[in-house]
């Protein structure tokens, strides 16, 4: 009687399916949704990408402005500063025809991708594939064209145009639905075929504040260099044109703000690497190591930057206690402790277990 007791307990106590790679029904029927979502998504995109998003220097970049601008530059070309204009609008307009093309080409890529996630019967390994697939080509469309639309909005103090913010928006749900489902289904024990609601709260709002912290710290590292550009930008393209630039002014508006946007840069490698990770669904060892040292490098960047522009006032005379104050308060201060919360935010462990990844 103990005998057949304790195999009654083993029954009830393991799963029917021990395979943690068979097919889920419902990670399969969400994937699906997902994958049409994604094809819906890059479809938006190319039609608000072409329909007034992008301006360079008041030049609408698409076909009919494109043809409009080198009509006019049939006229010829006044300046020097035309010129470097023409060359900026070229290059976006160039770059602005590369990334359309590649959205059709995507568009057409994820719609014949839809077909095969028909199957149900995929094993979890091949769909989640399938899956990780499909939404980095989606998110890969609008991180492109999210690059594109700020470095157009730096040749210009006109702001985002509506189509603009509705990319952003849609950017904002793809990324955040994409966020929510694989981070949703790293809770799923696929032997029980359950969810472990406390690991997904937990490890949510983990990764949430993380993301945070990275998007306060790549705004707090664009501060300074776009304040240079908002703030004086047609009093400088004024100089340019009358060639009253100086040594002072080079400072200011080149080295400085390159060696500012050299800190973003590693504010935002550290953005790929978390995106990568919990919203690309292209997850690798070590990833906590790995934004660890990008936060290292964004403040030792930060250090550098405060010890070059100390040096320069120094050498021009405008170095004092005052001055070293208000540049790490204004500029630097909030890029440190950012930092420093991520590095902390990092070493949290994940609650998630192997068996659920």
């Amino acid at each position: 009687m103990d005998e057949t007791y304790m195999q009654n307990v083993d029954n009830v106590s393991k799963p029917k399916n021990t395979d943690v790679n068979a097919p889920s029904m419902l990670y399969n029927i969400l994937g699906l949704i997902l994958a049409i979502f994604y094809v819906v998504a890059i479809f938006i995109l190319l039609i608000l990408f072409n329909s007034g998003a992008l301006y360079a220097f008041d030049v609408e970049i698409n076909a009919l402005g494109v043809v409009a601008y080198i009509i006019k530059l049939t006229a010829g070309i006044a300046s020097i500063a035309d010129l470097v204009y023409a060359a900026v609008i070229c290059a976006i307009a160039l770059s602005w025809a590369i990334i359309t093309i590649v959205l059709v080409v995507k568009l057409i890529i994820a719609f014949i991708g839809i077909f095969p996630l028909f199957k149900f019967e995929t094993t979890y390994r091949d769909e989640k594939v399938k899956l990780g697939k499909a939404c980095r080509r989606a998110c890969s469309c609008y991180g492109e064209v999210l690059v594109l639309m700020l470095i157009c909005r730096l040749t210009n103090n006109a702001g985002f145009t509506g189509p603009a913010i509705g990319i952003i928006i849609m950017a904002a749900v793809v990324y955040g639905i994409s966020f929510a489902f694989f981070t949703f289904f790293k809770s799923f024990n696929r032997i029980y075929r359950t969810f472990d609601w406390k690991v997904f709260v937990v490890d949510l709002a983990r990764n949430v504040v993380m993301l945070a912290i990275i998007i306060l710290l790549i705004a707090a590292c664009f501060k300074p260099w776009l304040a240079i550009i908002n703030n004086n930008y047609i009093d400088f393209m004024y100089l340019v044109r009358a060639g009253g630039v100086n040594f002072e002014m080079i400072c200011d508006y080149f080295i400085v703000p390159i060696l500012n946007f050299a800190i973003a840069s590693a504010a935002i490698k550290a953005l790929g690497k978390y995106v990568g990770y919990y919203i690309l669904n292209n997850g690798s060892g070590g990833v906590s190591f790995s934004l660890r040292s990008r936060f290292i490098a964004v403040i030792v960047l930060a250090v550098i930057v405060i010890v070059f522009e100390c040096l320069f006032a120094f050498l021009t005379a405008s170095f004092s206690t005052d001055f070293l104050i208000s540049l790490i308060v204004d500029n630097y201060l909030g890029i440190l402790l950012i930092s420093i919360a991520g590095i902390l935010c990092a070493l949290a462990p994940s609650p998630v277990s192997g068996i659920n990844q």
